[in-house]
């Protein structure tokens, strides 16, 4: 879990749905604790998140088993944009060779 200044809290997993919507494995939650709507990770990540981190300037770096993010290869470390969508511009190439646990 990451809480954020505006009263959100980012969460990472191994789940694929929240609050009875598609989600997979990233969601954002409004303090009431229901889904942030506008934060969208379809079709998201293709296995386990282990680790968010976000930079000043809002963009979210993912961490785990995953090896795509949105259908495009990516080893253990993705950034997404601050939506949900995958930042394109962010590649590690071959990254890691075993799983991220944290950033």
């Amino acid at each position: 879990l990451l809480h954020l200044p505006d009263s959100t809290t980012l969460t990472g997993g191994s789940f694929t749905s929240y609050d009875n919507d598609y989600c997979i494995r990233v969601a954002k939650v409004k303090a009431n604790g229901r889904r942030d709507s506008s934060f969208v990770a379809l079709p998201g990540a293709s296995s386990v998140i282990s680790g968010i981190a976000v930079q000043q300037d809002g963009r979210i770096v993912i961490a785990g088993e995953l090896n795509q993010y949105d259908f495009q290869p990516r080893s253990k470390i993705a950034r997404l944009l601050p939506h949900g969508g995958l930042d394109a511009s962010f590649n590690v190439g071959s990254g890691a060779d075993d799983n991220t646990n944290d950033i």
